[in-house]
């Protein structure tokens, strides 16, 4: 039986990955700095199958981090900060999570030889206006004064790090657009607000929502990281992963109040909110036409269906919606 290493793996894509790997008959082993697995994950998998978890920050606890890697067949990094206000808020944890730990993680890999499936992001391209954005594309980011763009660097420094390591480690990049679905933390523009609607309080939308997002279900976003993660060999290292229907910020706010008509909807000024640190992204807007021609991926869940199925799950959910 082959094994599978998730970092981060009480978070939301984490947990989802774990129940995947763990139905395709792989060991878990899943690793997380909280003390002890998340509810979301204990009601994904089952736990008396082919599981283990251990509480290791991969920023200080290198020896274990290292022993246990040495364990596993295949590596998915996804540990991370995330979401705006936590990388704006804690800016030395950002880096310090981000870049040190993924280095300890990758170091790991390369002494091993262990495969390596990193999470990266869609705000690698930052402002670049030419989409849809191929893997190749530029990075157009703002100032160094903007805090905003602290995320997208930290990603971009360990992109930089995978490629200088060609030579000696088996790595897979995911870039991720949009990912949503149950168990997502209500800090993400449909988490948010579904949660909002949930407790009885108005939808938001920043800056008018006129920008645009490409919404990508959970369910799609797993299928396509265990192709990249489980496929003997590729012919390329980074993969966008996304839908390729783009839809406002209003739209997205409309199929919600398609599911809740009695909800409102109010009008967040990011300046007021951010400060002037923060900078928005107009447009995101992936192709994904390598790993559609190399993994015969495509995203088969819209965003109607998608929401409509996060929303049905935290109906149900009572510990999710407090």
């Amino acid at each position: 039986m082959k094994s599978v290493l998730i970092t981060g793996i009480n978070g939301f894509i984490g947990s989802h990955l774990a129940k995947k790997f763990q139905s395709e008959g792989f060991e878990v082993i899943g690793l997380d700095i909280n003390t002890k697995p998340s509810r979301l994950l204990l009601e994904m998998i089952k736990t008396e199958q082919n599981f283990a978890y251990f509480q290791i920050d991969i920023t200080r606890d290198v020896a274990p981090l290292n022993e246990l890697i040495g364990k596993s067949d295949l590596v998915i990094h996804l540990a991370a900060i995330v979401g705006i206000k936590n990388y704006l808020l804690e800016p030395l944890k950002l880096f310090e999570t981000n870049v040190i730990g993924s280095s300890n993680v990758i170091r790991a890999c390369v002494f091993h030889k262990k495969r390596l499936v990193f999470s990266s992001t869609s705000e690698i391209f930052g402002k670049n206006p030419d989409t849809p954005w191929d893997e190749d594309a530029d990075r157009v980011l703002g100032s160094t004064e903007k805090d905003r763009w602290g995320y997208s660097t930290s990603k971009a420094t360990i992109e930089h790090l995978l490629h200088s390591l060609k030579s000696q480690l088996d790595y897979r990049i995911v870039r991720y657009f949009n990912v949503f679905g149950p168990g997502q933390s209500p800090i993400f523009l449909v988490s948010r607000n579904i949660h909002r609607v949930l407790n009885s309080l108005p939808l938001e939308v920043f800056d008018g929502g006129l920008q645009t997002r490409c919404l990508t279900y959970i369910d799609d976003a797993v299928q396509g990281t265990y192709l990249l993660a489980t496929r003997e060999s590729l012919n390329h290292s980074i993969y966008n992963l996304g839908s390729q229907k783009e839809n406002t910020i209003t739209e997205i706010l409309e199929m919600l109040r398609g599911l809740n008509s009695s909800t409102s909807v109010e009008n967040i000024d990011t300046a007021s909110s951010y400060g002037s640190s923060y900078e928005d992204l107009l447009r995101r807007v992936p192709s994904t036409k390598r790993i559609t021609d190399e993994l015969n991926w495509v995203a088969t869940t819209t965003a109607e269906q998608g929401i409509k199925k996060f929303y049905d799950w935290a109906e149900a959910s009572a510990w999710w919606r407090k």
